[in-house]
């Protein structure tokens, strides 16, 4: 409808950057003639790093002089949530596509859930967005199969860069609301046991408390202290780990790594080894 009867109009406006992250965060529509901004709510955006999202795009459009809409759709047909910025509608125009979501088939996707797979599984293998199935378990139109196992749900332990115990998480959603961490970033170095993203170790709690799991000592050699020699082998100082090294004498982490390995003998007019 906006397409047909708006003023330059452009669906999925890419013009609002999220000024934490760089990413893009898209606007629904946006009819830059009329100066009007409309973000359509679900249930999704009840979810609170979607509504910090919503609430960045909202400024945003306010700041730029549109006005900005946010209606829910929850509770009304599509006629009648048209009718909110359409109010002499009075049906759905015959040439308004209305199907474009494509109706989930339930009994499929809950035979494949009952089957034991994860919701995130079940996403990709049906290509639909995964906080469709989500709302559709949240209203009742999926549920989940007895004793589901939700490993994104998995409760993880944060690590600063020597294993020093920093905090619990319930899940990966709330490690990085908490954090500011991409959750793909702490998902994706799980998954790959390398455990180390954005300057801390994630590990999942029963991994943690078992001692399941194995750091990488080629990352690990990195935070160990190190001391700061001159070229006669005076002692200087001593420094946390090879980067607080490379900040206090500009020697780059890989060279100081070199130089205590015996590879080089000095650069800069410092030497290093091992506290």
């Amino acid at each position: 409808l906006f397409l047909r009867w708006g003023k330059d109009v452009v669906p999925e406006d890419k013009s609002c950057i999220n000024p934490h992250t760089g990413a893009i965060l898209p606007t629904d529509i946006v009819d830059h003639g009329q100066k009007i901004a409309i973000e359509v709510q679900s249930e999704l955006h009840l979810r609170p790093a979607q509504k910090e999202r919503d609430k960045i795009k909202k400024e945003y459009w306010i700041n730029r002089g549109y006005t900005f809409y946010d209606y829910f759709i929850e509770g009304k047909t599509v006629l009648e949530y048209c009718q909110l910025f359409f109010p002499d509608l009075k049906k759905i125009p015959k040439w308004a596509k209305t199907n474009i979501a494509n109706k989930l088939n339930y009994k499929l996707i809950q035979k494949y859930l009952d089957q034991g797979h994860s919701v995130q599984e079940t996403a990709l293998f049906f290509n639909v967005n995964i906080h469709r199935i989500y709302d559709s378990l949240h209203f009742g139109n999926l549920h989940y199969p007895d004793n589901y196992y939700d490993r994104y749900k998995t409760p993880i332990v944060q690590l600063d860069k020597r294993q020093n115990y920093i905090a619990q998480y319930s899940c990966y959603a709330e490690a990085s609301e908490k954090t500011g961490v991409l959750r793909g970033n702490i998902i994706s170095c799980i998954n790959s046991k390398y455990y180390y993203a954005n300057g801390f170790y994630w590990i999942p709690l029963h991994d943690y408390e078992t001692g399941n799991y194995s750091i990488n000592s080629r990352l690990q050699k990195y935070y160990l202290p190190v001391n700061v020699y001159d070229t006669k082998d005076n002692y200087l100082f001593t420094c946390d780990d090879l980067y607080e090294a490379k900040d206090k004498t500009n020697v780059p982490a890989f060279i100081i790594m070199d130089i205590i390995k015996g590879v080089r003998g000095s650069r800069y007019g410092y030497k290093f080894k091992y506290a």
